[in-house]
């Protein structure tokens, strides 16, 4: 499984669904019970607001479920959500401390051991 990067706009979650056209599966995903910390930013020639996020969607095959992962680009705070088709819920996954301000990787995650795996970077002198 790979789950590719992405950005997300401000209305994402109004209209998520997901469409399998050779099974007929259809699924809106509901919005979440929380709020996803993204960075706002504004784009001076269209005048519109931008929230940006990185994302991904892949199937579990151990646990026969297809998960959608989203990343908010938050400055130093650092929070995954996950949501799971099979339950119909989200879940917020903190990360370490050791992941604040990262620069992430614009390359695709890699899937290893039931989990989806994404490169980052810092500059070793922000490590406190």
């Amino acid at each position: 499984m790979r789950l590719p990067l992405g950005k997300l706009y401000s209305d994402f979650f109004k209209m998520l669904v997901i469409w399998n056209p050779s099974t007929g599966f259809v699924r809106k995903i509901p919005s979440p019970s929380f709020q996803i910390g993204m960075i706002e930013l504004t784009d001076a020639r269209k005048e519109t607001h931008i929230y940006e996020a990185y994302y991904g969607f892949g199937q579990v095959l151990p646990s026969d479920d297809y998960k959608l992962v989203v990343m908010p680009n938050a400055g130093c705070l650092m929070q995954v959500y996950v949501f799971s088709v099979r339950a119909n819920c989200w879940k917020v996954v903190k990360a370490p401390d050791l992941l604040r301000s990262p620069v992430w990787s614009t390359a695709l995650g890699t899937y290893s051991n039931g989990a989806i795996h994404w490169a980052s970077f810092r500059n070793p002198e922000t490590f406190k």
